[in-house]
């Protein structure tokens, strides 16, 4: 129900959270990605932002890559680009292109050439038979 709902922001999933929460049902990996999801349908950043850091401290739950992307992505079509980037480099974890692809998907909206250019170089890096260059074999 959250991913229907936050496919189409609605920002009443936060209170839907809540009742969830207060009937005893224990929120996993999947509603947390369903939430960040919500939240940036409906540019709720702030909202994003401290439900990441609340995961672990509240929840339970280890924030997995996939966390961190949703936020990054969240970040990033807010236009705050700077603080996307800044979440990157200090993640308890190592990025992998789906941050970066979050970040890279910003920049194209905001035409930041210069955070897009930092970001490509590290795709690159991360996976460079995907990384758009393609070589002929004779």
């Amino acid at each position: 129900m959250l991913i229907g709902m936050g496919m189409h922001g609605h920002a009443n999933d936060a209170q839907l959270f809540k009742q969830m929460q207060l009937k005893g049902i224990v929120p996993n990996d999947v509603t947390f990605v369903a939430m960040f999801g919500a939240f940036r349908h409906a540019r709720m950043t702030e909202e994003g932002q401290k439900l990441l850091s609340s995961m672990k401290s509240v929840y339970g739950v280890e924030p997995k890559i996939e966390h961190y992307s949703c936020v990054i992505a969240l970040l990033s079509r807010a236009g705050r680009l700077e603080e996307a980037l800044n979440l990157i480099k200090n993640m308890p974890i190592e990025p992998n292109e789906y941050a970066y692809g979050a970040l890279l998907g910003g920049c194209k909206i905001y035409g930041d050439a210069k955070v897009a250019q930092s970001v490509g170089k590290h795709l690159l890096d991360l996976d460079p038979p995907h990384s758009g260059r393609y070589e002929t074999h004779t």
